[in-house]
């Protein structure tokens, strides 16, 4: 994406929807996991990307020292995006960003046309609740090849066994390289196992993702 149309966006005070339609966005489904390290990240990826999602974003994040409710009101401030600790039956919305609260996975569920939140009180998976295997297999129920998923900075594998069902599914998988990574622990995993798309630093994840939205996966990607 252009960032100097970014900006320029910006400085004009579009909406999101109206961004959107300067840029013909398609519908898409961005799933993210970022793990504790992942709050300077996150912010960075949004203030790139604000003008470019028009499905709601998922990120399951946990932020050491920080309750989730505060980590949502701070996202909140410092994004155009209606950022939320999400509970049972949030319909998913554009502009809006869902946070899973703690000690819950986090999954989609469809209601007639609708792409409601489900909150979960199912066993840890790899250690972790919520968890992003959880969420992937979700996202790939109901979204297959048009979703997009993202692994960040994160310790251990989460994240590598619903990236599989995803890929399995047609959707495109990113993760973030190692040398921007504070652990390279969940996206090395994703990349040891074959099963990321991309591998790009943080930089590029935001303008990535835009552009992909925005005009559809490559042939290259394309299975």
């Amino acid at each position: 994406m252009d960032r100097a149309l970014l900006e320029e966006m910006l400085a004009e005070g579009l909406s999101l929807a109206a961004m959107g339609r300067r840029l013909g966005v398609h519908e898409s489904t961005v799933a993210y996991w970022l793990e504790r390290h992942g709050l300077r990240p996150l912010n960075a990826e949004k203030h790139a990307a604000r003008g470019g999602l028009s499905r709601g974003q998922l990120e399951p994040l946990v932020e050491q020292g920080m309750t989730i409710a505060e980590i949502a009101e701070r996202l909140d401030r410092s994004t155009p995006l209606h950022v939320v600790e999400a509970t049972d039956g949030m319909e998913l919305t554009p502009g809006w960003a869902y946070i899973a609260p703690g000690d819950s996975h986090l999954v989609l569920h469809r209601r007639g046309t609708a792409t409601l939140t489900q909150l979960s009180g199912a066993p840890p998976e790899n250690s972790c609740r919520p968890a992003v295997d959880v969420m992937f297999r979700s996202v790939a129920t109901i979204y297959g090849a048009s979703a997009f998923a993202t692994v960040l900075t994160g310790m251990g594998q989460d994240g590598r066994g619903g990236a599989k069902v995803l890929r399995d599914a047609g959707a495109e998988i990113l993760a973030q390289d190692e040398a921007t990574s504070v652990v390279w622990g969940m996206p090395g995993a994703v990349v040891g196992a074959g099963l990321a798309d991309e591998i790009l630093p943080l930089d590029r994840i935001a303008a990535f993702l835009v552009n992909r939205v925005k005009t559809g996966r490559s042939a290259a990607v394309a299975r």
